[in-house]
């Protein structure tokens, strides 16, 4: 910050000789240097100060207070909406409308006594303009509260919890589970179609990977996170796993996944959780707003929440607007960015609509993406409405950045009926290659469960997964630990599936591709047909020819029987 006599040369000369005035200081003849000597002097004069300190009111003495107890600067929009504005004068209109005898509420009294000041600092939102108190004056003022301990958000114990999961990882891992299976055919643009993402949702939902709250917006930021991590590609108009970077990111430890999670949320320019909320609609005017602001100022007030404590939301809401309400506005300004209501239709311009905007924002940071991303736990009252949060375990390492152990990771195990236990702690690289190859199950708190079966070896081997493949992995992944009747029951179903089965099935012919579709309109005709060899051919089976006789003369058709009679083989042809 400042010193007194470099805050004092900024001033114009006009200015300084208003200063000198309400010190009772004459300026005589001296120059710009001199003045400001002097008047620097006469400033840091205990008994001059109090003087000038006893003459203030009670709100001038409040602003003052204020901004010693918010360490001697703050924004100079969030000072001058509190305490009233600084008008902007050149020293003309100073002499000529002699602005200081009628200032125009605290903060410009303040500012003709040149308790304060301002100037321009580089924050994380940009250059913000900020008042503040020199730091050689700001030492000489008697505050009754003085720099204070960060003001700490209320305690709020609700009636049930919601645990903090990593709801974003684990549907990560499934939204490339089922790519991997099958590819999305890409729309004309390379975007996700709808049906795509609505069956990969309920994939994710079936997993249970599926958020409380916020559902809506759940699924596109799994879908920005995975293109953000360069995850999956677009290759032949198909959307799948990118290899090169699927196959590091799931072999490596679980706290670097997690950390890089967060990192690729905390930084996104493109996710933009204001323009998300689903009560807001936006008008594009081409001003835009720096979404990694709000993330940063929600995670700033985090590290004043008591350790392991529920916190209220409401009350952590309301710190954040009575201390840093301008944290995605540095300009302060509330009438730039075109935001309607949705139910209403009302324009929210103004801070009297700061709740609507700033606050339904900051709720949903919590309760969405820092809840979804296993950093906050979720309180719920008895009607089920979010009133309170705290810190996870892991979203205590998060914040403090504290080195973090990767945790040894335990082998998958196979028992002889079929059944692989995958720990929480297998990597995930085996728990993705047991994907490909059994089905899943249910997990427990200790292990996701899955089974393997004829069927899932036998879509494993038609995507190109052989059981060789199969085998070594299951070898390496338990740590040789593979029942041996596993091994034989495998090798059986392969040699199985190699095989090719002739059986005796008789040919429907239609008299024409329309009767064909039209017989399979049918519901009871239909379940007869077992496949089509062409539009007119059709495969049935012997046992079903009387039933497929009725149905047919029922439907006003007739069926020509060809070949040898059936009691001279025992069927029909």
């Amino acid at each position: 910050m400042k010193e007194l006599r470099e805050s004092l040369l900024e001033h114009e000369t006009v200015m300084l000789e208003v200063i000198a005035q309400q010190w009772g200081l004459s300026p005589g003849p001296e120059g710009k240097q001199e003045l400001v000597k002097r008047l620097e002097t006469l400033m840091k004069d205990q008994k001059a100060l109090g003087d000038v300190l006893g003459r203030l009111s009670l709100e001038e003495r409040e602003a003052l207070e204020s901004l010693i107890h918010w360490g001697g600067k703050v924004s100079s929009s969030f000072f001058t909406r509190r305490y009233g504005p600084i008008r902007p004068f050149g020293p003309a209109k100073l002499l000529r409308e002699r602005l200081w005898e009628n200032p125009a509420g605290p903060a410009e009294k303040l500012w003709f006594l040149g308790l304060i000041f301002k100037t321009f600092e580089l924050t994380d939102a940009g250059l913000t303009e900020v008042v503040y108190i020199p730091q050689d004056l700001k030492d000489l003022i008697p505050s009754s509260q003085g720099e204070q301990s960060p003001r700490t958000p209320e305690i709020l114990h609700p009636s049930r919890e919601l645990p903090a999961a990593h709801h974003l990882a684990e549907a990560l891992f499934l939204f490339l589970v089922y790519l991997q299976k099958e590819p999305a055919k890409a729309a004309p643009d390379g975007s996700m179609p709808a049906e795509v993402t609505e069956a990969i949702a309920k994939f994710i939902k079936e997993r249970g990977a599926w958020p409380p709250l916020w559902g809506e917006l759940f699924f596109p930021l799994v879908q920005h996170i995975a293109m953000a991590l360069g995850l999956i590609t677009l290759e032949a108009g198909k959307i799948k796993p990118f290899p090169e970077k699927l196959r590091p990111w799931l072999k490596s430890p679980a706290h670097e996944r997690l950390t890089g999670l967060w990192q690729a949320w905390l930084e996104s320019i493109s996710w933009n959780e204001l323009r998300l909320l689903p009560h807001l609609v936006w008008e594009d005017t081409g001003r835009r707003n720096d979404p990694r602001l709000a993330r940063r100022r929600v995670i700033s007030f985090l590290g004043r929440c008591p350790a392991r404590e529920w916190v209220s939301l409401e009350s952590f809401v309301s710190l954040i607007k009575e201390e840093e309400p301008d944290f995605q506005r540095p300009d302060g300004n509330y009438s730039s960015w075109y935001i309607r209501d949705r139910a209403t239709g009302e324009y929210l311009m103004g801070f009297e609509h700061w709740d609507k905007v700033e606050g339904a924002l900051i709720r949903f940071i919590v309760t969405g993406p820092l809840h979804w991303l296993g950093v906050l736990e979720l309180g719920v009252d008895e009607s089920g409405n979010v009133i309170s949060f705290r810190l996870s375990s892991w979203g205590e390492k998060i914040l403090s950045q504290a080195p973090i152990r990767a945790r040894p990771e335990e082998p998958i195990v196979v028992k002889p009926d079929f059944t692989i236990l995958v720990p929480h702690d297998a990597s995930l690289y085996n728990r993705f290659q047991v994907e490909r190859f059994a089905s899943w199950t249910g997990s427990t708190a200790e292990a996701h469960l899955y089974l393997v079966t004829r069927s899932s070896l036998q879509e494993a081997f038609l995507r190109g997964i052989t059981l060789d493949m199969i085998l070594r992995f299951l070898k390496r992944a338990t740590g040789g630990r593979l029942p041996t009747a596993v091994i034989q029951s495998f090798k059986r179903w392969d040699k199985l599936q190699k095989t090719f089965t002739l059986r005796n099935v008789l040919v429907l012919e239609a008299p024409g591709p329309l009767a064909m579709e039209k017989i399979q309109e049918e519901p009871e005709l239909k379940e007869l047909i077992k496949g089509l060899l062409s539009p007119t051919l059709a495969i049935v089976e012997e046992k079903d020819v009387p039933q497929l006789e009725e149905a047919l003369r029922r439907a006003g058709y007739f069926l020509r029987k060809v070949g040898k009679a059936p009691e001279e083989r025992g069927q029909t042809t």
